[in-house]
């Protein structure tokens, strides 16, 4: 299921953090993305087992806050 949202998120990611990079030219706001986007890549390909902590599913979830608030801060300063 991870795998088969992530084909829908990387494009839209990368089109809006860079479309807005060229507006607003914040390299925090890139920076999020990007770190987002290694972070999801990372939580696809990383093995887990159900007896350890999922280091899979916290890099997901820190990941997708990442793209959260990275989305958030470049759609806040394309407003501005």
């Amino acid at each position: 299921a991870h795998l088969f949202i992530s084909v829908f998120i990387f494009p839209i990611a990368i089109y809006a953090f860079l479309k807005g990079y060229k507006r607003h030219a914040s390299k925090f706001v890139l920076f999020l993305g990007v770190t987002g986007l290694l972070l999801l890549s990372v939580g696809l390909i990383a093995p887990s087992t159900r007896e350890q902590l999922r280091w899979n599913d916290v890099l997901t979830i820190l990941g997708s806050l990442c793209l959260i608030a990275g989305h958030y801060l470049n759609r806040r300063f394309l407003k501005a």
